[in-house]
């Protein structure tokens, strides 16, 4: 399933390659946001996007940096909602039936500390949870892109370099 996956993109991008930029966008984007960054094979996908930045199809400055900022946004959103919603997250789906996500998410931070932005955007459940969970802990704006803007730009680089 995968492979069809892959290859599919591989065929889009290659006859729509202005799409490469974009795409990196959203998949990075995506892959950030608390939940659905679960289910997106983000880390594969952008491979696949720096496979056709090394043959040359996309450019690789700018989609690095369109790819760096879908996950910065990924993770703002997904920090804004565990400032704004805190603790009446516990009362909303899915945490209400999984409570377990959110203990072992802050059992995770309350570890690492703010390295744990960094650490969790390498670990593919945390990556988009983490955001969240150091919103539910109220950790600062300023505090949170001291280590969201760094992690964004290396999970970018590192994810599109085997390419």
């Amino acid at each position: 399933m995968i492979e069809h996956y892959l290859h599919s993109i591989n065929n889009y991008l290659q006859m729509h390659p202005h799409m490469g930029i974009i795409f990196a966008f959203i998949i990075a984007f995506a892959e950030s946001l608390p939940l659905i960054g679960t289910i997106i094979p983000g880390s594969v996908t952008m491979t696949v996007i720096g496979i056709l930045v090394g043959r040359g199809m996309i450019p690789g400055f700018s989609t690095l940096v369109w790819a760096t900022i879908g996950a910065l946004a990924g993770d703002t959103i997904g920090f804004a909602l565990g400032k704004y919603y805190n603790e009446r997250l516990r009362t909303i789906w899915p945490f209400r039936k999984h409570p377990k996500w959110l203990t072992m998410g802050e059992a995770f931070f309350k570890k690492h500390g703010g390295k744990s932005i960094l650490i969790g955007r390498f670990i593919g459940p945390a990556r988009s949870s983490v955001p969240l969970i150091a919103g539910l802990l109220k950790m600062r704006w300023g505090r949170f892109f001291i280590a969201a803007v760094p992690s964004a730009i290396s999970w970018a680089i590192v994810y599109m370099l085997p390419g």
